[in-house]
């Protein structure tokens, strides 16, 4: 048998303003828990925030003493494909309507006019929202739209994973501060490839 993976204990926690704290006051009586763990005993801590859209699960195993063995992964959730599409001005188009509206030269030489006649005719809208929007949306493929989002593996949804496996020495409030930037990393990873993904769609971005 794994002796990192030998039947956790198992808590679930959802702090306010992010999923791990260094802060032993967001715990309850977690850390007490943690503090009591055998040699050779896992505690599994299933993570949310009640705030910001991010949660994950930590494997914490005492290996003897003050020694620790960390397994776990912290997730950013982004919005849907379709919500993130409307946020970076992206039209997706079926592949019928894209023959019918943006498939042949002549099409793609005038997409204002043809994004507008597909906005009125296929979405319903005004002539005078069509005519406004055809000047800021952009059209494209759904497949290929939805290739170009980070995905989470955890998730099976749009967003970005932190994965993280290490060795530690400390006391427990070392240990927790150690796994606290661990979700630091996952936010400025975050971060770094939503402005990817933004200056991609819309290069007038800027970092944010």
């Amino acid at each position: 048998m794994d002796d990192y993976h030998n039947a956790p204990l198992q808590i679930t926690t959802s702090n306010k303003w992010s999923c791990w704290s260094a802060d032993e006051e967001n715990w309850d009586e977690d850390w007490t828990k943690l503090r009591q763990l055998g040699e050779g005993q896992t505690l599994r801590i299933c993570v949310s925030s009640r705030k910001e859209c991010r949660g994950g699960q930590v494997d914490i195993t005492r290996l003897d003493g003050s020694r620790w063995h960390v397994e776990g992964h912290f997730t950013e959730y982004w919005d849907d494909v379709d919500d993130l599409a409307d946020t970076l001005n992206q039209v997706l188009v079926e592949h019928d309507d894209w023959e019918k509206y943006f498939f042949d030269w002549d099409c793609r030489s005038q997409p204002v006019t043809q994004l507008k006649r597909y906005l009125m005719e296929e979405r319903h809208y005004g002539e005078a929202e069509a005519a406004a929007q055809a000047l800021i949306l952009l059209p494209n493929d759904p497949q290929a739209f939805a290739e170009s989002i980070p995905f989470s593996y955890h998730a099976m949804d749009p967003g970005v994973d932190r994965d993280f496996d290490f060795e530690f020495e400390g006391t427990v409030d070392e240990l927790m501060a150690r796994i606290d930037q661990e979700e630091d990393q996952l936010i400025e990873q975050s971060r770094k490839e939503w402005n990817d993904v933004a200056r991609l769609f819309r290069p007038e971005a800027q970092d944010t």
